[in-house]
């Protein structure tokens, strides 16, 4: 069954292609572990991609380029290729291998290679071969997570709590300096008014 929407199918710059994972969460985007009955049941919702674990060993890379070998050449026009647009959206979250860390933190990732760079270079070759059908799996997807990240409230949000408020210290400090300054108003205030009272 294909995702058709019109509004996907009308405004294609949104859905040709996302951020890589650590520049999703810098731009707001937070990334959840969801209980999937299959690895490609991905949501966006609220701010949030829920991902299914990823299990990823020595034999992901071969087992992969296979299923998308066969998926290329047994497929028709009119179906979807699952397994091909699940590995297009991970190799664009998958950069570097600041992106597999963050995917593992986030429990999406299970590393069982042990190297995050072996990692990143699997999904950033198997991204060489792939064929792209006109409608992908996650059109859908693609286009709310780039239409979340094209907002200026969301993008500014995000840059306030990653530049000011990365740590608990900062957002602590922030409150009590507010609450200084709070303080200073309501002295003043005090200051001000027995001498608007006299008159």
């Amino acid at each position: 069954m294909r995702n058709n929407n019109s509004k996907v199918t009308a405004d294609r710059k949104y859905r040709e292609v996302i951020r890589c994972a650590t520049e999703l969460e810098e731009a707001g985007i937070k990334f959840m572990q969801a209980d999937g009955k299959s690895l490609f049941d991905m949501k966006f919702e609220n701010g949030v991609i829920k991902f299914p674990r990823l299990n990823i060993d020595d034999d992901s890379d071969p087992f992969w380029r296979n299923l998308i070998v066969y998926e290329q050449f047994s497929s028709k026009d009119d179906t979807l290729n699952y397994v091909t647009d699940y590995m297009n959206l991970m190799e664009c979250l998958i950069a570097s291998p600041k992106d597999v860390e963050l995917l593992c933190q986030h429990r999406i990732i299970k590393n069982r290679i042990g190297d995050d760079q072996v990692i990143a270079n699997i999904f950033n070759t198997i991204g060489f071969f792939l064929v792209l059908s006109p409608e992908s799996y996650y059109s859908q997807l693609f286009y709310d997570v780039n239409k979340h990240c094209s907002r200026r409230w969301n993008r500014w949000m995000a840059k306030l709590r990653y530049t000011y408020f990365n740590n608990p210290w900062a957002l602590i400090s922030f409150l009590a300096a507010l609450f200084l300054l709070l303080l200073s108003f309501v002295q003043t205030l005090f200051t001000v008014l027995p001498f608007f009272e006299k008159r």
